[in-house]
């Protein structure tokens, strides 16, 4: 199969909404944050072992009565050693891998990931294994999705650092496709081919006037920053930092309704607050839809857009 691609671009006084989430990021903190973190493994390897020699792996059988937390970890482990050159196979294969771990509803969850040679169950020739239980919130899925790269990221070699660090970029948001003119961001720049915006039938040149009910006023990316500012000085009382040890921020959940209060009051202009209107303190209806009120050759429309979201983190190691 061939796939064809095709260059493309914004017009240079465009704002995407990837760009929008990160300069509001204060309406949802734990939606758009940078955070320094070390990862908390140790490693070992067989410095003897040819590891040119290695071409294909299989996984030990489980044991651990969670076929379907196993198959999601073994998943995300044969996609990342693929990456490496590795195939796998069932039949006769040069390694075995084995995961080992406790996963404990009120204490944490404790890993361990071992590579042995196919045949001697007992000759490890690499293993990454917790030295701390993880958070509580930590479940097999978010190891397959976040720890899993960064633990593999140097196999078959070691890191060269005894506490490897990383910094997580949190990128999440609502997505329609809508470019706004930072000059006036209440006309629209440009809509991206087959977006939600633009199957909705928004197009380049129509200028917003409301979004969710909230009037997208004033139209100046200064003033609407001033007003930004002004609601996280009065709501950071309401924010308070996660007990994961990332030092990630976040509302306090006995404030999303005080929040949501603060996004819903004209003075604050909250109008791209929409971007995270998949949370409760900003939506608490669940809505799958957004409303944009939409003036076009002096008529005044309203549509409904369904929008996607977007998590667009990444993890970095250092």
């Amino acid at each position: 199969m061939i796939h064809l691609l095709h260059p493309s671009s914004k017009p240079s006084t465009a704002l995407s909404e990837r760009e929008l989430a990160y300069a509001f990021g204060g309406y949802s903190p734990e939606d758009q944050e940078s955070t320094e973190r070390v990862l908390p493994f140790t490693f070992s390897s067989n410095a003897t072992f040819d590891w040119s020699q290695a071409k294909t792996f299989a996984f030990a059988p489980s044991s651990s009565g969670e076929k379907s937390l196993d198959e999601a970890l073994y998943g995300r482990i044969a996609q990342l050693l693929e990456t490496r050159g590795l195939r796998q196979q069932s039949a006769s294969p040069d390694l075995v891998i084995q995961s080992l771990y406790t996963l404990d509803r009120s204490a944490g969850l404790h890993f361990q990931l071992q590579v042995a040679r196919s045949g001697a169950p007992d000759d490890i020739l690499w293993r990454a294994e917790s030295m701390e239980l993880a958070p509580t919130a930590s479940t097999m899925d978010s190891y397959a999705r976040e720890v899993l790269p960064l633990v593999l990221y140097a196999f078959p070699y070691i890191p060269t650092v005894e506490r490897p660090s990383y910094r997580k970029d949190t990128r999440r948001y609502l997505y329609t496709g809508i470019l706004y003119d930072k000059h006036d961001l209440s006309r629209i720049a440009d809509v991206e081919d087959a977006s939600p915006a633009f199957v909705a039938g928004l197009r380049s040149g129509d200028r917003i006037l409301r979004i969710g009910g909230k009037a997208l006023t004033p139209t100046s990316l200064e003033a609407l920053s001033e007003k930004y500012r002004d609601f996280l000085s009065d709501t950071y009382k309401h924010r308070i930092q996660l007990r994961d040890g990332s030092g990630s921020h976040a509302w306090a959940q006995g404030s999303y309704g005080s929040i949501k209060k603060a996004l819903e009051r004209e003075k604050y202009a909250a109008v791209f607050s929409y971007l995270f209107a998949f949370r409760p303190y900003v939506d608490d209806d669940k809505t799958t839809e957004l409303s944009f009120e939409v003036e076009r050759d002096g008529q005044r429309y309203t549509l409904s857009i369904q929008p996607l979201l977007r998590d667009e983190s990444t993890l970095i190691p250092q």
